[in-house]
């Protein structure tokens, strides 16, 4: 059973940093605007130490959470830490990490993926006594401390690879594949740092190569092209392993765009291109870099990044079809370029939604020591979503030079850019990690309430369709509209629990009620959802949470939240009122009052 049933207790956030937004009059809450209750106007900067920062990663963990990845130095330059932040759900700072939301692990890159144990692997490299640079995987415990039954020896697998004709060795990127296996990508570097190379790996799930990956674990790609920079790579479904490279003749030659991709052992997969791979040449005296790849549900390919040396600037994004072609209804031949002013533009993160779309993150270059993180929202078809911001383009960020470097698509569809802004525009000495989160979803309409007249339950919904298919029947007999509704609208989605049907061992009972109950709070909703007592099913409404001081900001009307106190009966209900009458007299019939609970737009 549930104890949100019994209490229906509020989670409080947990960092001092993340402020309920407390304005006189609602600011925009349409998709690709800042979400206003996050931060600052949807910006979270702040200083781990008082030089530069640069926040370049952000992963899932299995709990709903994200961790991100980056480095910190004072201003004169030294103290250099690589850093690891833990965030809620919706992006608040998660305190209970390391300290403060903190761990400091070491090593020198960002590369990272987060086991279903909650486990942590990251790369990193190592000097042997040889001048070697050799390298890492090692694994922290879900609480950040370093795991000992990792790798081959002391807590880590060394790859050891590294020879005095290639002495330089690094991770470029890592993936977990659908057995838990764990992938990377190396770069090896040529003594005179004229030539590179690079590696695929497999390792177990406890970092061990796995020898029926290549040879003992390792598939080499110093055919696919002389100068070769792997940037990017993602396991499919199917165990295959697909690579975003720079591909060139030399450490001169401007880079062609190469997809490549693998088979499950390693071997090249040649139904994806010639020696499996996919090599897209740029136009005349420009240059395709890669810096991202994503696969999509459908099987489709996401590749992105720039289109350098041209004017004006473009950021890149390529699909690809699953057997490599590019995809002809997709932009201009399988490619869209957005084009910007200034000196260049990058798209360092793509997302594909489940409808087609794409969320798109990246940087443009503006010169004279500005830059601009940007968020975009494409269609199926690769053209600026003119429902997401200002034609496609989300909101900007801040008016200081900043940059976007990696992102996600939060549960509740809004969005997160992390990177890194200039505090003091033309130096690189005062520099903040950056987060920022913009609504990617926002639903308008009515919200519809019902009452059982046999079970004594009421039921709302946004869904006019919901609400038809109630009216005809189909949930069964006693239900009628009471005639209560409000407004859908707002920068944040109200999650929408149902009682579970599993049944309970001990008691031979479904463990949930016959019931529904909903919550604007992020953090109470990734609660809820660990409860086996309730089911997740949607994001059903928009609202407005309540500002700082436990009352709704100016424009909105207070919803308020009545409970029927009949979780011992498994017959949990609660009530969500508008109008304060209808409060009254739930209160007055014995329910016990919760006060408000979310705000709704007027």
């Amino acid at each position: 059973m549930s104890a949100i049933a019994t209490s229906c207790a509020r989670w409080t956030a947990v960092s001092s940093l993340l402020i309920a937004s407390t304005a006189a009059a609602l600011p925009p809450s349409s998709p690709g605007s800042l979400d206003p209750n996050y931060g600052t106007n949807g910006v979270l900067a702040f200083s781990i130490r008082d030089g530069r920062e640069v926040s370049a990663r952000i992963v899932p963990t299995p709990e709903g959470k994200w961790l991100v990845s980056g480095t910190a130095q004072n201003a004169d330059g030294r103290n250099v830490v690589r850093y690891l932040l833990r965030l809620e759900s919706g992006g608040a700072i998660d305190t209970g990490f390391g300290a403060q939301g903190l761990v400091y692990p070491g090593g020198n890159s960002n590369a990272l993926v987060v086991q279903a144990s909650g486990r942590i692997v990251i790369a990193d490299a190592h000097y042997d006594g040889s001048g070697m640079l050799n390298a890492e995987v090692r694994r922290l415990l879900a609480g950040g401390a370093r795991d000992p039954d990792f790798g081959t020896a002391d807590g880590a697998t060394i790859l050891r690879t590294a020879t005095p004709a290639w002495p330089s060795q690094s991770f470029e990127a890592l993936d977990l594949d659908a057995q838990g296996r764990i992938l990377g990508a190396t770069s090896l570097s040529s003594g005179d740092r004229t030539m590179e190379k690079g590696e695929v790996w497999r390792f177990s799930a406890n970092g061990v190569p796995d020898a029926a990956f290549g040879s003992q674990g390792r598939a080499t790609l110093e055919d696919v092209a002389p100068y070769l920079r792997v940037q990017q790579l993602r396991a499919q479904p199917d165990g295959k392993v697909v690579l975003a490279a720079w591909c060139q003749a030399n450490i001169s030659a401007r880079p062609r765009a190469c997809v490549i991709r693998l088979n499950n052992d390693g071997s090249r997969d040649t139904a994806f291109g010639p020696n499996g791979v996919r090599d897209i040449a740029p136009p005349a005296d420009t240059a395709y870099y890669l810096y991202e790849l994503r696969i999509a549900g459908d099987g489709k390919i996401y590749a992105a990044g720039a289109n350098f040396y041209s004017y004006p600037p473009k950021a890149l994004v390529m699909r690809l079809n699953a057997n490599g072609t590019l995809d002809a209804g997709y932009g201009t031949g399988g490619i869209v370029a957005l084009t910007f002013s200034g000196n260049s533009a990058y798209v360092f993160a793509v997302h594909p939604l489940a409808d087609g779309r794409q969320i798109v993150i990246g940087m443009n270059d503006l010169g004279g020591d500005r830059s601009v993180g940007f968020v975009a929202r494409l269609s199926a078809a690769g053209l600026p979503d003119p429902s997401f911001g200002a034609g496609g383009f989300a909101g900007a960020a801040s008016a200081a030079p900043h940059v976007f470097y990696d992102g996600v698509v939060l549960a509740d569809g809004g969005i997160l850019a992390v990177g890194w802004r200039y505090n003091v525009p033309g130096t690189s000495t005062d520099i903040d990690t950056l987060l920022v989160r913009y609504v990617g979803v926002e639903t308008l309409g009515g919200v519809i309430e019902f009452h059982n007249t046999t079970l004594d339950h009421y039921f709302i919904t946004a869904d006019p369709n919901e609400a038809a298919a109630i009216d005809g029947g189909s949930a069964g007999p006693g239900w009628v509209r009471t005639g209560s509704t409000f407004k859908s609208g707002g920068p944040s989605r109200v999650c929408r629990f149902y009682g579970s049907t599993t049944i309970d061992p001990a008691t031979g009972l479904r463990r949930g009620p016959n019931s529904h109950f909903y919550t604007i709070d992020a953090g109470e909703c990734a609660w809820v959802k660990l409860d086996p007592g309730w089911h997740f099913e949607s994001y059903d409404f928009s609202g407005w949470p309540r500002s700082s001081d436990g009352s709704c900001p100016a424009g909105t009307t207070a919803v308020k939240r009545v409970y029927n106190n009949r979780f011992a009966q498994n017959d949990s209900n609660h009530r969500y009122a508008s109008s304060d009458a209808i409060y009254n007299q739930m209160v007055a019939l014995g329910w016990s009052p919760e006060g408000i609970v979310f705000c709704s737009v007027e």
